[in-house]
């Protein structure tokens, strides 16, 4: 192996993206449904009937444009690319701000998220190939600490 290429490349079927879809749809109602207690009689029927049918579609439409790849490195699911329009989409659905810069900085965030990710692939890539031992070292979501440093240690003196 070791050529980069991807054996095997598969997106959802629409039958799964049809549930994920109504599942988040599901979801949605159920925090729709908790929020129209709250709200003014005359809001009740856009709160329990628009946000769910909103996030349900794009529950379909995101549901079937991401995949997974299977190759020498192993399976994983790959994102599709995010346009801004679809960013501004998303944030109006969830009831956040869609001002131009705030969908621009998310845009150039999550670009720069996805070009770390494949330079972090290609570069681990390249690590395979030269048949070293490599250890890779856990991430510490609660940042670095006596503790984390103690983990660190742990799993490399392991």
């Amino acid at each position: 192996m070791g050529d980069g290429y991807t054996l095997v490349s598969f997106r959802p079927t629409w039958r799964q993206a049809i549930g994920r879809g109504l599942w988040a749809g599901v979801v949605c109602a159920a925090v729709a449904l908790a929020v129209a207690f709250v709200a003014p009689a005359r809001l009740r029927p856009a709160i329990l009937v628009a946000p769910p049918l909103v996030v349900a579609l794009a529950g379909v439409v995101a549901g079937r444009r991401g995949a997974t790849e299977v190759d020498e490195y192993g399976i994983r699911r790959t994102a599709p690319a995010l346009t801004q329009a679809e960013l501004r989409r998303g944030l109006t659905a969830a009831g956040l701000p869609t001002d131009r810069a705030t969908v621009a900085g998310l845009h150039a965030e999550a670009k720069s998220y996805l070009a770390r990710r494949e330079l972090e692939d290609s570069l681990r890539a390249e690590l395979a190939e030269l048949d070293h031992p490599v250890i890779e070292l856990p991430q510490l979501p609660g940042g670095m600490s006596r503790e984390g440093l103690d983990v660190l240690a742990d799993t490399l003196l392991a």
